[in-house]
């Protein structure tokens, strides 16, 4: 379920709606920050130099290709600044790593979120915008150097600039959705692109439709920025998914094209018919956050594992990332918190209609029908399923 975001609104300088209506999948869209210091330090506070720092100066190894280094548009070998070991991990050389910055080298942190958790919630926070994966990227590049050449990416791009001054290059009209199986037919892009030029600094942002051609540069300074990257449920992949369901059930479709091959257009609409159940019930079914991004909120172990004391009198709320629907069924009633769906006894409704529709609430606000060790039980289990967290209420708490 898609849910609003005002820091989206915030930072894209325009409605979510809007924004969803007039750029998303069409046309690029760039958000100046006009030097405004909170927005500058909103995206320094998601990852700065410092941040970079700090990774540089951990040692022991990390996975393959969480650091990669580009120069002029050419990958530097990763020979040259790490060494691979078992299982699928590297050890990074810091001193060749800044020697190759130095020189002109980009450094690129893939998957920066899985190691920032102001990174890991903003992510989140955008699967929830978006019902699709989220990872961030970071970038760092010397002055008057360019890291990649000019390229399009299978995905949807948020880019956040954080430190210094990049100029980038985009082409003016979107003309391939661009996906994974399906990058790009265009034989020869950039002899027909037009494009835009513009240059970003710290606290600008700016969206790239999976497909657009960019290339970016930084000016005299060093420069930072980060990319938020969208990778959308697609029609493509509902069909795809569809057919995956359709195999488990359908004989016909496991058996090889000689053997039951389709002779008549009658027969390809039938398989295409055979098709259309499960294409319908992927389509009418609620869009949702991954699983692996939904109510990332940091005290969800310690929660668990040392619950805090509760009352009749501890204040509680929904927590901020629960994005919660309540269904009142013939023998149960079901709360679905975006990757994940809780079932609870009919008579327990009333009280998770007081909890979802209230603010700050108690115990003792719940239903009349709970007596005061139902209530506890009730409360107790929302908190260890992350739907909600202890809040502030006047009076006395625990």
């Amino acid at each position: 379920m898609k849910h609003i975001s005002p820091s989206f609104d915030k930072l894209m300088a325009i409605p979510l709606e809007a924004f969803m209506e007039r750029h998303f999948e069409r046309r690029y869209l760039l958000a100046r920050g006009e030097r405004n210091l909170e927005r500058i330090s909103h995206c320094r506070d998601l990852f700065s130099f410092d941040d970079v720092d700090q990774i540089l100066s951990v040692p022991g190894p990390r996975f393959q290709g969480f650091i990669q280094m580009c120069k002029g548009g050419h990958p530097i070998s990763a020979e040259e600044y790490s060494a691979p070991k078992q299982g699928g991990l590297a050890t990074f050389d810091t001193e060749a790593i800044l020697d190759l910055y130095a020189g002109g080298g980009t450094i690129t942190l893939n998957q920066a979120h899985q190691c920032n958790e102001q990174l890991a919630a903003f992510c989140a926070e955008l699967a929830g915008v978006f019902c699709a994966p989220v990872a961030a990227n970071v970038y760092i590049t010397p002055p008057n150097s360019q890291g990649f050449a000019a390229h399009a990416d299978t995905h949807d791009v948020i880019l956040l600039q954080s430190e210094g001054r990049k100029k980038w290059k985009l082409q003016k009209e979107l003309e391939f959705l661009a996906t994974p199986r399906s990058p790009n037919v265009c034989t020869d892009p950039m002899a027909t692109a037009t494009w835009d030029e513009f240059v970003l600094e710290a606290g600008d942002a700016l969206y790239i439709p999976r497909g657009l051609l960019h290339e970016g540069t930084a000016e005299s300074s060093h420069s930072l920025h980060i990319t938020m990257g969208i990778y959308p449920y697609t029609w493509a992949d509902m069909a795809h998914e569809a057919l995956a369901m359709a195999e488990s059930t359908d004989a016909l479709l496991r058996r090889s094209v000689i053997s039951a091959s389709p002779t008549t257009v009658d027969d390809a609409h039938e398989l295409l018919a055979r098709l259309s159940p499960h294409m319908k019930a992927l389509a009418s079914r609620e869009p949702r956050v991954p699983r692996h991004q939904a109510s990332l909120r940091r005290g969800r172990f310690r929660a668990l594992v040392e619950p805090p004391p509760m009352s009749l009198a501890t204040a509680v709320r929904i927590s901020n990332r629960a994005n919660t629907q309540l269904e009142r069924r013939s023998n149960e009633v079901v709360l679905s918190c975006e990757a994940k769906s809780i079932a609870f006894p009919l008579y327990v409704y009333p009280s998770l209609e007081i909890l979802l529709h209230g603010d700050v609430i108690t115990g003792q606000d719940l239903a009349a029908n709970l007596d005061d060790e139902g209530r506890l039980t009730l409360l107790r289990r929302l908190l260890s399923e992350g739907v909600i967290e202890l809040g502030v209420k006047d009076g006395p708490t625990l």
